[in-house]
């Protein structure tokens, strides 16, 4: 309704319109004698033809001579509203705005309830932007014809427009709640929500949505979505027991009662509803991915192993089955396995992310760096703001000495999102170890640790810097707090070692180097460092 100017009814319905008025005394006039409006009272005939004239002309859009047929039906009938709004719409086409509210507020004075000239004029007072009259207006048509859905879903739309958006949510609401079968009202206050952020709001839409229509993907999809997001599982199975029990079982919202309660950590109600989706539906993609996820996640190899060649057998044409049983051979540690199954379809699902980064990474675990650098730019470039990918070339590139590179993945990944902690860590750590920039690794680091002071690898990398600053109680202090927290790791204990020969603590740097070596017995420095006279 709003920004279209409102069109009249054919000429035949306002003379019917007229008729009714005029057979009626002025609604304004209340207390004014009646003998003056006699109860048998009909319109004047010769108004009603000047009426009539101006209609045709009107049809014509030749306002000028409509305007002057109304003016001879005005003075002969002049407590007709009808005219009045006729005349109202010629004057509007012919840009007198001012003369045309007065018609259409003469028309009401006449009879508060004429629809047609509140609709008139509040449109005109949209187009003037004139909100706030125009939504007093809007407001007195929803009271006097409560049959109108189109009001409330236009004062609705007013309210985007004054960009009173919460407005605008609660009167679409409205109208849903007068109107059941305005579904776009829900359709709308869904997405208004959605927009506002206001996500308690938008599932408790989405959940009716839901319920009229149970079929609808899409509504099921963002509803469990909004589920997930507001950490409100139970409610979601609660909404979707409602929708089977309205709608029948169906496979999609079986299979996401499934996955809410595999959420919650309840594998066995889980696996009873999959079962169940078998039983009714057979054995679906979604049924078996979601059934290697719950044995992978419990350990349970040899299942989801099971599962997984099971969903390659039926679906081959799918990347799922793929992605799930390298998985598997991921989680043994067998890297070796996991190449094997996606390197024969790493052609046929060239734009499938999760199969080039799988690769990427299993090759990297190997290091068989040149085919790891392959298939992880391949993955980076279906999926440019992938974290892993970039934290992992980085530290590949890192570990070949090719730093401008590392440095560029890192100054990206830091920009992007200041509060990565293992892009600060890593990146200052890079620094240190080269013996360049040590105030820039010094400010990384202090970042890192005051996101996460209790990470031994962390401070084991700001003591280590405050080392290479020639600072030693400060790096004593950190990398003794390490190995506090955390005594196995070869590289930190070596530190100690380091930090305490400068410091001319001899005997207890060999202990340490002792330690550090039991853990790493190739380590020929290490050696040397524990055993050397």
């Amino acid at each position: 309704m709003l920004n279209k100017y409102f069109k009249l009814h054919w000429f035949g319905l306002f003379i019917l319109g007229w008729l009714i008025q005029s057979c009626a005394p002025p609604a304004t006039s209340p207390q004014k004698d009646k003998s003056i409006q006699p109860e048998n009272f009909e319109p004047d005939p010769q108004a009603l033809k000047h009426f009539m004239d101006a209609q045709l002309y009107m049809n014509q859009e030749n306002y000028p001579m409509a305007v002057l047929e109304l003016q001879e039906a005005i003075e002969l009938d002049p407590n007709a509203g009808t005219i009045h709004v006729s005349m109202a719409e010629c004057y509007w086409n012919l840009g007198k705005i001012d003369r045309s509210e007065r018609h259409l507020k003469k028309a009401i004075t006449l009879n508060p309830a004429d629809s047609d000239a509140l609709e008139m004029l509040s449109n005109q007072f949209v187009i003037r932007k004139k909100y706030l009259k125009a939504e007093a207006l809007f407001i007195k048509l929803i009271q006097l014809d409560e049959t109108r859905s189109d009001y409330s879903l236009a004062l609705a739309e007013l309210y985007m427009i004054m960009k009173r958006p919460h407005d605008a949510l609660n009167a679409y609401l409205s109208a849903y709640k007068k109107y059941p079968d305005r579904l776009d009202a829900l359709e709308h206050a869904a997405q208004l929500a959605l927009r506002l952020k206001d996500l308690e709001k938008a599932q408790d839409v989405f959940a009716k949505l839901l319920l009229v229509d149970g079929a609808n993907q899409s509504y099921l999809n963002a509803f469990v979505d909004l589920v997930i997001i507001n950490n409100r599982e139970e409610d979601g199975i609660v909404i979707l027991q409602d929708a089977n029990s309205r709608f029948g079982s169906s496979e999609k919202r079986l299979t996401q009662m499934a996955n809410l309660y595999y959420r919650m950590n309840k594998s066995e109600e889980s696996k009873n509803i999959l079962n169940q989706i078998k039983q009714e539906f057979g054995l679906t993609s979604d049924v078996v991915s979601l059934l290697t996820s719950i044995y992978l996640e419990a350990s349970e190899y040899d299942s989801a192993f099971k599962y997984s060649n099971e969903f390659i057998e039926n679906y081959g044409n799918e990347p799922g089955g793929y992605i799930n049983r390298a998985l598997v051979a991921v989680n043994q540690n067998n890297d070796d396995d996991a190449i094997e199954v996606l390197l024969p379809v790493a052609e046929k699902f060239n734009d499938n992310y999760s199969i080039q980064y799988l690769l990427g990474t299993s090759y990297h675990s190997l290091s068989l760096e040149k085919q790891a650098e392959h298939y992880l730019l391949r993955a980076l470039n279906i999926y440019p703001e992938s974290k892993g990918v970039q934290h992992t070339l980085a530290i590949m590139y890192d570990a070949q000495q090719r730093w401008i590179e590392s440095d560029s993945l890192y100054e990206a990944l830091i920009s992007s999102d200041k509060t990565d902690v293992q892009a600060l860590n890593n990146y200052a750590y890079s620094l240190v170890e080269r013996e360049v920039q040590l105030d820039k690794a010094l400010e990384l680091s202090k970042k890192a640790i005051a996101l996460e002071p209790g990470n031994s690898a962390y401070l084991d990398t700001i003591g280590w810097i405050y080392f290479k600053l020639g600072q030693l109680d400060f790096a004593l202090k950190y990398i003794q707090e390490s190995v506090e927290i955390e005594n196995t790791n070869a590289v930190v204990l070596e530190h100690l070692g380091d930090i305490l020969i400068s410091d001319s603590r001899f005997s207890e740097a060999v202990n340490y180097y002792k330690k550090a070596y039991e853990l790493d017995q190739k380590n020929e420095r290490l050696k040397e460092k524990a055993f050397s006279e």
